[in-house]
């Protein structure tokens, strides 16, 4: 008889342990982005979170503080505030990410994942430790080739004649961590910057969606992910006001055409002629 209690008291007691382990308990996942192309990824991936298997949900969204825009200096909220908003998402704003209240919520929140998209701020070492399955980045380009703020516009301007995406793990080397997937396609010579880019997310954010079950098992982890090659590593920095001066005696019409799709979003291109 008191051998059948305490077997029955050891197993009840190892039922209770993998019952508290994070692996048994449905994952919660925290998004970081700022513009249209990270609201319409956040949407997409809250859409998953109903469907997916195994389960996971969105516990927060992370974007830049409210701005004042336009001629009238009205604050208005990022794209990113409004669709976490409608979906009922819990919003933070922190001014940026190294903001101590902030990062004492994240501790309490405790995400296992975190996930972002053009979020427009760097993430300390404190910030990147706190969840147990990582950061993951959506960056459109195929890594380690542009790494940086721009990274679209300089494929383009560059004439590659392949574009991509890569989800990849962040770390605090700027898009610098092993990536998860890439997905790429042939550059078609026409399409500007703007549509370039949200097509480019759109593809990067169906293969996190693909990616997060193995995430999520432990399967793809850190250290199963694929190493950059840091020689072949290029910068995309952000583009200056003065890269928008078109010089038709310089300039090739191809490195005019690149350099007009690549520029499109901001802040366009333009000439000058001499009067006579």
């Amino acid at each position: 008889m008191i051998l059948r209690t305490m077997v029955f008291l050891s197993l009840l007691a190892s039922t209770a342990r993998s019952l508290s382990t994070p692996s048994s308990a449905i994952p919660k996942v925290l998004f970081l982005g700022t513009p249209d192309v990270a609201a319409t990824s956040f949407k997409s991936i809250v859409e998953a979170s109903r469907s997916s298997s195994p389960p996971f949900t969105m516990i927060g969204a992370v974007t830049q503080p409210p701005r004042h825009k336009g001629r009238k200096k009205i604050l208005q909220p990022t794209p990113v505030h409004v669709a976490a908003e409608e979906e009922g998402v819990r919003v933070f704003t922190p001014e940026n990410a190294k903001d101590e209240q902030f990062l004492e919520e994240l501790e309490a929140l405790s995400p296992d994942l975190c996930i972002t998209a053009a979020y427009g701020c760097y993430l300390p070492k404190r910030f990147l430790a706190i969840p147990r399955l990582g950061t993951v980045n959506i960056h459109p380009s195929l890594l380690p080739r542009w790494r940086g703020a721009s990274p679209v516009q300089r494929s383009l301007e560059a004439g590659d004649e392949v574009l991509g995406v890569s989800v990849l793990y962040t770390v605090s080397k700027m898009d610098a961590g092993p990536v998860i997937a890439r997905v790429e396609r042939k550059n078609d010579g026409v399409k500007p910057a703007s549509q370039e880019l949200e097509e480019l997310f759109s593809m990067g954010t169906d293969s996190l969606i693909s990616s997060l079950p193995s995430i999520f098992s432990g399967e793809m982890t850190f250290d199963t992910a694929d190493p950059q090659d840091e020689l072949a590593a290029t910068k995309a920095p952000m583009i200056d006001k003065s890269e928008a001066v078109i010089d038709f005696a310089t300039m090739s019409a191809v490195e005019v055409h690149n350099r007009v799709r690549g520029l499109e979003l901001w802040p366009g291109c333009h000439f000058y002629v001499e009067e006579r």
